[in-house]
């Protein structure tokens, strides 16, 4: 088995991902450790339409 090495990155992200919006203290976000590359804003964003979505199978299910 080849152990190859993790790619880490060298310099932490400055920008959003998806908006470009510059990241400060305030609006990144940082999980376990782990810097996104995304603001909170489109975090927010993109989790309420993953939310909102899947309140909606939820609700159209039989089970419900």
């Amino acid at each position: 088995m080849i152990n190859l090495p993790k790619g880490i990155r060298k310099h932490d992200p400055t920008h959003c991902n998806l908006c470009g919006d510059k990241l400060t203290k305030k609006n990144k976000y940082r999980y376990v450790g782990n810097l996104s590359l995304r603001c909170k804003k489109c975090l927010t964003k993109l989790s309420k339409k993953h939310n909102d979505r899947r309140k909606k199978r939820l609700k159209g299910s039989k089970l419900w």
